[in-house]
């Protein structure tokens, strides 16, 4: 983290009071990442005119002066991907849009629709008025496309088919990979010869998931008598009242490999229990960045969780302790392994043995404050 960075995340965790971190974003909003501030940049620089820039990126006059005025954002990935195809942005320049100002995953050359927008904006870069690279195209690759995405979707379902080690392409060696294609029938003839990479795209992040929840399971059964309910993430999300779409959005990742939004697997996460590292990890393999001390939204879920830890370190050694029995990522296992060594020498004093639910806190703590006025904070709200 950048200096100014690590003193915000100091000063926020600083704060007595959530109330006191929302005054705190009110009155310095900047020292944190501001969409609306680049956005006009990005007008600016391409002419000034709503109108112009509107033409460029493929949406309406309305639309860009509602992200220019109200600070409001795409409400969509591709919208990002429009802009960034609109101002012909190469795929380095794309996942910072992606990433810094869209919260969304950054272009994953192991998932056929990335590959196919990192392949035009490569192209794009020496041919800018070329149809043939523009953003029609990768609805045009796609349908070219679709038998393969077929035989990925059924041997998903299937799960006749593994990814061997052989077939194993590492994600920034992919990344040049295509960079270096030079012309459409070569970049066919990529897909054809790494299909097997696609058939196990965000494999490690499902898992992950997965395992997270056997935790919540394992640790429920510990709990409670065997003739009470076994855990279930349903009934869990029932009970808080979350919106059905992050049931639904878990669900596609796990059939179709269509990787939920950024808040989704915040919220994911935050209801499996996860503190920040947890957290953070599972983002970083969604490829996205993890919570981000100069993000309003991310500034504030920090404060929760750091609180939430501070009043129960076990929430977070419970975690550790878990997936060093359950998981399976060999590397985070060491992760967390040395985590335990550190927290059992130190002296923790006294704390809150009763908060060992991570969203029951937050909800709890979401009532006390009015949020309405920060944009984005339906977020905050869990998909409520």
């Amino acid at each position: 983290m950048t200096d100014r960075t690590i003193y915000v995340r100091q000063d926020i965790e600083k704060r007595e009071s959530f109330a006191a971190v929302l005054e705190y974003i009110r009155h310095h909003s900047d020292s944190f990442v501001s969409w609306k501030n680049y956005i006009n940049h990005l007008v600016e620089i391409n002419g000034g005119k709503y109108i112009r820039f509107a033409q460029k990126v493929g949406v309406s006059k309305n639309t860009v002066k509602k992200w220019c005025v109200e600070g409001r954002k795409p409400q969509k990935r591709d919208d990002f991907i429009k802009i960034a195809f609109g101002l012909n942005m190469n795929p380095d320049e794309a996942n910072t849009l992606l990433k810094k100002y869209g919260s969304y995953a950054e272009l994953y050359p192991k998932d056929l629709n990335d590959a196919i927008i990192i392949y035009l904006l490569n192209r794009r870069q020496g041919d800018f008025d070329n149809p043939l690279y523009s953003y029609a195209s990768v609805e045009q690759w796609n349908n070219r496309l679709a038998y393969i995405r077929e035989e990925i979707i059924q041997s998903q379902k299937k799960r006749m088919e593994k990814l061997s080690q052989k077939h194993t392409v590492n994600t920034t060696i992919a990344y040049h990979e295509l960079e270096a294609i030079n012309d459409d029938k070569d970049f066919e003839a990529y897909i054809l010869r790494n299909k097997p990479v696609f058939f196990c795209t965000y494999d490690k992040l499902i898992r992950f998931i997965d395992e997270f929840m056997n935790i919540q399971k394992k640790k429920h059964a510990m709990l409670h008598d065997q003739d009470e309910p076994q855990y279930s993430f349903h009934a869990k999300v029932q009970k808080l009242g979350i919106n059905k779409t992050l049931e639904n959005a878990v669900s596609l990742l796990r059939n179709n490999r269509v990787l939920p939004k950024r808040n989704q697997l915040i919220t994911l996460g935050v209801l499996l229990n996860m503190t920040e590292q947890d957290l953070n990890h599972m983002l970083d393999l969604a490829n996205m960045l993890p919570l981000y001390p100069r993000d309003q939204i991310d500034a504030l879920m920090i404060y929760l969780l750091t609180k939430a830890v501070e009043e129960n370190p076990e929430l977070e050694s419970g975690n550790a302790m878990s997936y060093v029995e359950y998981g399976s990522n060999l590397a985070l296992k060491k992760s967390y392994r040395q985590y335990l060594d550190d927290y059992f020498q130190r002296d923790m004093g006294e704390f809150d043995s009763d908060l060992d639910d991570v969203a029951q806190y937050i909800s709890e703590q979401l009532k006390e404050v009015e949020l309405e006025d920060i944009i984005g904070l339906e977020v905050f709200r869990m998909e409520k």
